[in-house]
């Protein structure tokens, strides 16, 4: 009989010298997961100081022989015997500021009887002088505001040992920590302001429950049982029914107030190491930083709303009146987006950026939370014209016609976004350089780790003038899936001038509900429910949507606005039924209304022509293409861009779609 459920964690001090001083470190073992069969754990080492350490190596008595038979971020010695040893794999899980923790985790079999092991080794002395992960160092502690201008501890705990739960300040994800059985703290310090969630995201319907004692916001004590904002409690016979609760009884979250921002940014977690560093031009990524997103309902609050959302109106309620108000409630639909459908996009604070290249190819280094990532993405220079060049980023390769995109003085970049984040089917989630940073469980789909990785290139472009490119004239396109991700990374970074998706489909320029009526009415289209079985393009918990498309606050009508007041043209395949060629035409012309408000309809174009395969991109469209790219990449020309043409028999049905009017924004 296991007898594992007795014993949570045991903690063993170990000693060794560094210098004339002492170090000490402790070793920290949680059950992941306990099988009749197997086990997994997850081991914390902390540095309890007084000095920094290099390198750490920890003994585990299991009093049978451990048969450990997969680890990561760690070395494993005698794995098959009684007493395995665990050093750190690499610099950045050795290198320990004092207060600063690193983990690791394995896997192994036992024969149906299973305690867990003890810590009983000590520490091998360092090679050298000692220094820490990171010249910010922060430690995990439950006051003070550190290096990353504000500080967060969470008291949690799990009942099963498996409830993950996802720390937000102002909608962008700090930390994720999968929860001990027993409550303890888990610290994150960024520089980011806004609403602080606590979101439980992997509750199974039947053994998952999260508790949560309080947060502490900068020494501060927020109680969980006295927000009023719980999204995921047990009441009224429903999930989201109940509140002022430490219980998340389902997946959902609980609102903790706001907080101001400040600093720079370093975040870090009580199971890794902290991350130094800030990213590029982020002002320039998202003018609605600094806005008031109000909290995000739980799916059981969510009304059915039948048409196409209106645009705008705010989350509290109101309806914008001028230009200024738009950022703040694009901000408010670009949460929704990434709450609901996309994930969140890491914000640029969580990540350092460095490049190096030339007119040929550049490096994009990044690191975060102690990792690092580098990738490559080719440059193919213009014919004409004088460098720095205006850019077209391609999603995986561009389809348009490149020949006359460099003949008109662009250059063409090659962004690999299949190698940040993996879509080779629905067995690919957290799979990908993007994951390797931020962890295979990040709520991130696909599309968002793309959206971020395009920024990050833009990041290294801002610092290589030797590549010959001008990072402020910048267009991104892709077509099919990649057409999806294109419009996805237009819409979340405001340093892209011109965002073409071509032949996007559903999850790109198409409306989930438009196209559900398309299905309905019995033409081959694909729909919200049978896109999430295919691919990993989205967050995991969007699969709640499958049938009710009509719960989401949002469609990509407004997806397509994040661009506004910035240039967008829509190409589309009339022929492509199962991309929903009704559906992604009527939704771009909605769209359209965003930019008819702002007063620039001219800014937003959509052409959708049949008669060639898909995605190749017909002669016939050629001139459309030339006149956005004139104008609004490469910045010279007058050309009339005010483009709505289909050659298929459509008509956008403004009586069942659209039950709102267009202001004209002041």
């Amino acid at each position: 009989m296991m007898k594992s459920l007795h014993r949570f964690f045991l903690v063993m001090a170990c000693l060794f010298p560094v210098g004339q001083a002492w170090a000490s470190y402790s070793c920290t073992v949680t059950p992941s997961n306990i099988w009749s069969s197997g086990y997994q754990l997850d081991v914390t080492v902390t540095n309890d100081g007084p000095a920094a350490i290099a390198e750490w190596e920890v003994v585990l008595d299991f009093g049978e022989p451990a048969n450990v038979t997969s680890s990561w971020n760690v070395e494993v010695s005698g794995g098959d015997t009684v007493t395995p040893s665990f050093s750190n794999c690499c610099s950045w899980n050795g290198n320990l500021a004092v207060g600063q923790s690193a983990g690791f985790g394995f896997q192994g079999t036992h024969d149906g009887s299973f305690e867990l092991p003890v810590c009983t080794g000590s520490g091998t002395p360092p090679g050298g002088s000692s220094s820490s992960s990171s010249s910010s160092g922060s430690s995990s502690s439950s006051s003070g505001s550190g290096s990353g201008g504000n500080s967060f501890l969470v008291r949690a705990r799990g009942t099963s040992g498996q409830e993950s739960v996802t720390l937000a300040v102002g909608g962008t994800a700090l930390e994720t920590w999968t929860l001990a059985g027993n409550m303890q703290d888990y610290t994150a310090t960024s520089a980011l302001g806004g609403e602080i969630t606590l979101e439980f995201t992997n509750d199974n319907g039947t053994d998952r429950d999260v508790q949560v004692d309080y947060i502490q916001v900068n020494g501060e004590t927020r109680q969980a049982e006295d927000q009023a904002v719980n999204t995921g409690a047990w009441g009224n016979d429903s999930c989201g029914g109940g509140s002022n609760s430490e219980w998340l009884h389902c997946s959902g979250y609980i609102g903790f107030g706001a907080v101001s921002g400040g600093g720079s940014s370093s975040s870090s977690s009580s199971s890794g190491s902290s991350s130094s560093g800030s990213g590029g031009s982020s002002g320039g990524e998202n003018s609605g930083r600094d806005c008031a997103v109000p909290s995000m309902p739980s799916y059981s609050q969510l009304p059915d709303i039948g048409s196409l959302p209106d645009p705008f109106r705010s989350m509290s309620g109101t309806d914008i009146t001028s230009r200024d108000e738009w950022t703040c409630r694009r901000a408010e639909i670009s949460a929704q987006a990434q709450h609901y459908e996309l994930g969140e996009k890491p914000a640029p604070e969580t990540a350092s950026v460095s490049g190096s290249g030339n007119g040929s190819g550049i490096t994009v280094n990044v690191s975060a939370g102690g990792n690092s990532i580098s990738f490559n993405a080719s440059i193919s220079l213009p014919t004409t014209g004088q460098p720095p060049y205006p850019a077209m980023i391609g999603m995986g390769g561009s389809n348009l016609n490149n020949d006359a995109l460099r003949n008109r003085g662009v250059a063409v970049i090659n962004f690999p976004n299949s190698e940040i984040a993996e879509q080779l089917d629905g067995g690919s989630r957290g799979q990908g350089k993007f994951y390797q940073l931020y962890g295979s469980s990040h709520s991130a789909g696909a599309m968002s780790a793309w959206a971020w990785g395009v920024s990050r290139l833009i990041d290294a472009l801002e610092q290589t003038p030797g590549s010959d490119i001008d990072p402020s004239r910048l267009g991104v396109t892709g077509c099919s899936r990649n057409g999806k991700g294109a419009l996805i990374a237009g819409a979340l970074d405001e340093r892209i001038d011109l965002t073409i998706p071509q032949e996007s489909g559903s999850g790109g320029a198409a409306a989930w509900r438009v196209s559900d009526a398309q299905r309905a009415a019995g033409q081959n289209v694909q729909t919200l429910s049978q896109i999430v079985t295919e691919n990993v393009w989205f967050r995991d918990s969007f699969s709640q949507f499958s049938n009710a498309a009509t719960r989401l606050p949002f469609d990509h009508h407004e997806v397509m606005g994040l661009v506004a007041p910035r240039a967008l043209l829509v190409i589309e395949n009339t022929d492509m039924e199962w991309l929903g060629n009704e559906s992604t035409y009527t939704a771009s012309v909605v769209a359209r209304e965003i930019w008819h408000a702002l007063g620039i309809p001219d800014h937003m174009g959509v052409s959708q022509v049949g008669g060639h395969s898909h995605c190749q991109f017909p002669s016939s469209q050629q001139a459309e293409l030339d006149d956005f790219v004139d104008r609004f990449l490469i910045g010279s020309g007058s050309a009339n861009t005010n483009v709505v043409r289909t050659d298929g028999n459509f008509s956008v049905d403004r009586g069942r779609w659209v039950n709102w009017d267009t202001p004209a924004l002041q």
